[in-house]
């Protein structure tokens, strides 16, 4: 098995891992962001929030990182796409 010098080699000092940036938020693209939130919310049992000033449908699933579903646009959304939102210092 081969490997990628770059992928073993030591980090740089004052560098942190990826495993040190927690994914903090995930934007999940919907083309019906009500019935996105109603079958997750049902499935996964995740709190769900609607921000109507924004039209912004936002989950909070114990245990993990919440997040939205975005509506689809076909410009800044496309379907499908997921759009992840990781902490860092």
């Amino acid at each position: 098995m081969s490997y990628n010098a770059a992928i073993i080699r030591p980090l740089p000092k004052g560098n942190k891992p990826m495993s040190s940036h927690p994914l903090v938020h995930i934007e999940i693209a919907s083309t019906d962001p009500a019935a996105s939130a109603k079958f997750y919310g049902e499935v996964f049992g995740w709190k769900i929030e609607v921000d109507q000033q924004f039209d912004y449908t936002q989950f909070e699933a114990e245990g993990g990182p919440g997040g939205a579903f975005s509506k689809v646009d076909d410009q800044m959304v496309k379907p499908g796409s997921i759009l992840p939102y990781i902490g860092t210092d």
